[in-house]
């Protein structure tokens, strides 16, 4: 009886001893993460001109043999990537009454006037600003008076990038006496939709004396074609470079009398037709430039 008594406590002794080093606490600590919180983005358009041209248009008097164009620059000042499209809109042609030349030469006598189908015009964006029609940047040619339509995902603008949007027109020598007095006019309406891109900056290509070089992204054209692209300049000559083209299945440059087609470079680089792989290829003016290309893809 003994016995038991004192196996009895060693047991109790063992469980207290036990119970007891629950009460020990392991090393710890605590940190605070404050003021979290989220900020929409925004997304603001802002339409100008460049230099010697108008936001507003008001030509004339125009006559046969005119030529001219106008440059829209449509600029993203908010701070989210933006996808611009534009619609033409309101063609209207007016005869503003008929002189004797003008009902001679055939004009009826409805208030309906002729010059919207004698002015050819086109309408273009210049991805990558070096007053070049690439492939692909032209939009519309043709008579104003087809022009009226809605032109959607013209260009990438991610925060403070712009695009230049130009209209050339011209009248032939040949139209004659029934656009006297007339006039032609149109609304074009800009928008910015939310989007988001791929953007891609090359390493320094030193391009070295009339020399060429270029960069793509394989994984990035799976997506599509490149849309658009800037120069960044790293070098002593900022701002120089002779050409910057959009190098997609199309795209073609002559140099020194030999015309390369796309996939193949003037370095000899040759894209991979596959995916299709696009980029961007660039000319130094002769005073080896360094410089860094950035590319936008869908």
């Amino acid at each position: 009886m003994q016995k038991k008594i004192l196996v009895s406590m060693m047991v109790i002794g063992l469980v207290a001893t036990l119970a007891g080093a629950g009460l020990y606490a392991y090393f710890s600590d605590t940190e605070t993460s404050t003021g979290n919180k989220f900020t929409a983005g925004t997304l603001d358009l802002e339409l100008g001109a460049a230099e010697g041209s108008v936001v507003k248009l008001d030509v004339g008097p125009m006559a046969p043999g005119d030529i001219g164009s106008n440059t829209w620059i449509a600029k993203n000042v908010g701070s989210i990537t933006g996808n611009l499209s534009f619609t033409v809109s309101s063609i209207t042609n007016l005869d503003n009454g008929q002189n004797e030349p003008e009902l001679a030469a055939g004009d009826d006598a409805s208030d309906v006037g002729e010059l919207g189908g004698y002015l050819y015009v086109v309408l273009w964006v210049d991805l990558d600003g070096d007053g070049v029609k690439d492939v692909g940047e032209v939009l519309y040619s043709g008579t104003l008076n087809g022009m009226a339509g809605t032109y959607s995902n013209v260009a990438i603008l991610p925060k403070e990038w712009s695009a230049p949007i130009i209209l050339e027109w011209s009248i032939d020598t040949g139209v004659g006496n029934i656009i006297q007095s007339d006039s032609a006019s149109f609304d074009i309406t800009f928008s910015l939709e939310q989007t988001r891109a791929t953007i891609i900056e090359s390493h320094v290509l030193n391009l070295g004396s009339t020399g060429w070089g270029g960069w793509s992204d394989k994984e990035a054209s799976t997506h599509g074609w490149v849309l658009n692209c800037k120069v960044k300049n790293v070098g002593t000559c900022p701002g120089d470079y002779a050409q910057l083209i959009r190098w997609v299945p199309g795209a073609n440059v002559t140099v020194g009398g030999t015309t390369y087609t796309y996939p193949h470079t003037p370095w000899g680089y040759t894209y991979d037709q596959g995916i299709p792989e696009t980029g961007y290829i660039i000319q130094n003016d002769d005073d080896s430039d360094s410089l860094q290309l950035i590319l936008v893809y869908p």
